[in-house]
């Protein structure tokens, strides 16, 4: 993990290096001859994204099934093999769409920010209020869930406006 984070960094910066406050989201979308990048690197680079995406995308749609799952039938039940097959083919093909509808990836991590928003204060605020340990704990949990609500509506707000301001 640490080395994942690592190299994503690394890109960010020599992207950022290479080409100043016009960095577009997508770095390898920038490179290209003008830039001085070579087609063998950039295609190389193109190459260990998609195999990363790759790896990973199983096991984060795995997850992802898991939870839906528990959504919709409870723990405690399982799937029939029909019912799991049209999740995971549901599941896919939302993603495709969500991929080739987009305008850039920028505008797909910027919408799974405000995701982040909900996991990172409002779900623990709910848990916090439900476990009670204190009696402490309930302004706190309150005020987490009041301000996951506000980040979130903000963070929300403000990618739908780059979204509506990137088309016109």
């Amino acid at each position: 993990m640490l080395g994942c984070c690592a190299m994503y960094i690394a890109m960010g910066v020599c992207g950022y290096l290479l080409l100043g406050e016009f960095t577009p989201g997508d770095v390898l979308s920038a490179l290209n001859s003008h830039t001085g990048a070579l087609q063998l690197d950039v295609s190389a680079a193109r190459f260990c994204v998609a195999v990363k995406v790759g790896c990973s995308y199983a096991m984060l749609s795995f997850v992802a099934r898991n939870c839906i799952k528990d959504l919709m039938i409870g723990t405690d039940k399982q799937f029939t093999y029909c019912q799991f097959m049209a999740l995971t083919f549901v599941y896919v093909a939302a993603t495709m769409v969500v991929a080739i509808v987009a305008p850039g990836v920028q505008v797909v991590i910027g919408f799974a920010g405000v995701v982040v928003v909900i996991m990172a204060f409002i779900f623990p605020g709910g848990m916090l209020l439900k476990m009670q340990l204190q009696p402490r704990d309930t302004p706190i949990g309150w005020a987490m869930i009041c301000l996951g609500v506000v980040l979130g509506a903000i963070s929300f707000a403000v990618q739908v406006h780059s979204v509506v301001a990137t088309k016109k």
